[in-house]
């Protein structure tokens, strides 16, 4: 076997579709890429060579463009952080590792499909529009606004008339389990929704006060300036309501992360200047005021900033998940959300089961399992919409 012919092996190792005999050669010749002295270099060329084939090979199977790889990491001591990238492959290399066949319960008959443009819009009168239906353009009309479906994934609230004096009703934007959408609001700030998130806002703010929604879930702010000819000092605030906090602005891009089944509210600056307020009287802490690239951390207990990970919020709004040595049992809650399953875990999870790595969203769920799996530290099933995770320690 020749190195294009290896490589070709690596391919349909990850894509799942090796036969047997291409399971024994790609563990015959993972030995030899080990470094344990019979490189067979007449058949398959230079060592380094080859081996920044096959990095560059990985990182295009994951959506990443290649990166200049330092060849010493294939000798190196893994820790205990798997990656879900090409270190999910150097961790094999280095940890007699051999994949003896390819998972049988993640199969195209029990895969799941990733999420998308999906959400339901309620107005004031009680009015629902499901907009993953809905046709593109004109939705309603409220307040001397009209709401339109401009585009799949965005509907947006714009001025048709002054109706001066006349306020907007309360609207609710709700994405499901598997959804996410963006609104642009009256005021031209723009929110992106995450998987099972609700806003509530005004349709038109009042210019009197300020210009205050309402987040269950996770949503991606980016605030623009009053518009008022005259605003109002109060109008100039933007603020975001959630059950513990409130969040106030003047004109900023920040991700507020607000689940109930996440142990923290977390609060991500990316430009602008914020004033995070827990709402809560217990804690000697009140309030906090956060710089870019700084992060609010609000639990039961403590309320700090922290380094924001600023690449990971970027990664949602492009359309890719972004693991820093993350948790298995965290990263699944995103999973869950994203492909409206339900994630079992055993009784008893390792507490070193840590990832890191960047992959599609638009993938299946089959496809970022078995990269997983290939670390061979995870197992899953997926039944209907439940999906069961097995440690392999």
């Amino acid at each position: 076997m020749n190195k294009q012919a290896f490589l070709e092996i690596i391919e349909r190792v990850t894509d799942g579709t090796a036969s047997d005999e291409q399971l024994k050669l790609y563990n015959q010749y993972i030995d030899e890429l080990k470094g344990d002295g019979s490189w067979d270099k007449v058949r398959m060329g230079d060592e380094a060579e080859t081996r920044q084939a096959l990095l560059a090979l990985i990182d295009q199977k994951i959506d990443r463009p290649a990166k200049k790889q330092d060849y010493k990491l294939w000798y190196r001591a893994v820790a205990a952080v798997v990656v879900l990238s090409v270190s999910v492959w150097l961790y094999l290399f280095l940890n007699e590792s051999k994949i003896s066949a390819i998972p049988q319960d993640i199969t195209a008959e029990n895969d799941i499909a990733p999420g998308g443009n999906r959400a339901v819009l309620t107005l004031a009168n009680g009015k629902v529009f499901d907009l993953e239906t809905a046709d593109i353009g004109e939705l309603a009309s409220d307040a001397g606004l009209k709401i339109f479906k401009v585009e799949d994934g965005v509907i947006e609230y714009k001025t048709v008339s002054s109706a001066v004096g006349v306020l907007g009703g309360i609207h609710t934007l709700t994405t499901p389990k598997g959804g996410t959408y963006r609104v642009i609001l009256s005021d031209g700030t723009k929110v992106s929704l995450n998987p099972l998130s609700t806003l509530k806002y005004l349709s038109k703010f009042d210019y009197n006060s300020k210009r205050s929604v309402e987040l269950n879930g996770e949503a991606y702010f980016a605030v623009t300036k009053s518009k008022a000819e005259f605003p109002k000092d109060q109008h100039k605030i933007f603020s975001v309501l959630t059950d513990k906090q409130e969040v106030e602005v003047l004109g900023t891009h920040f991700n507020i992360q607000s689940y109930s089944n996440e142990a923290a509210t977390r609060t991500t600056l990316i430009e602008g200047v914020v004033r995070v307020s827990r709402l809560a009287s217990t804690g000697s802490v009140k309030s906090l005021v956060l710089k870019p690239g700084e992060e609010s951390v609000l639990t039961d207990k403590t309320f700090e900033v922290v380094e924001g990970n600023v690449e990971a919020i970027e990664a949602w709004q492009n359309g890719r998940f972004l693991f820093d040595n993350e948790h298995i049992t965290s990263i699944m809650r995103k999973i869950a959300r994203w492909y409206d399953v339900d994630a079992i875990y055993p009784e008893k999870m390792p507490r070193d089961l840590n990832f890191s790595g960047s992959i599609s969203k638009n993938k299946n769920l089959s496809q970022i399992l078995r990269i997983m799996e290939l670390t061979r530290s995870v197992h899953f099933k997926i039944n209907g919409r439940t999906l069961y995770i097995m440690s392999d320690e």
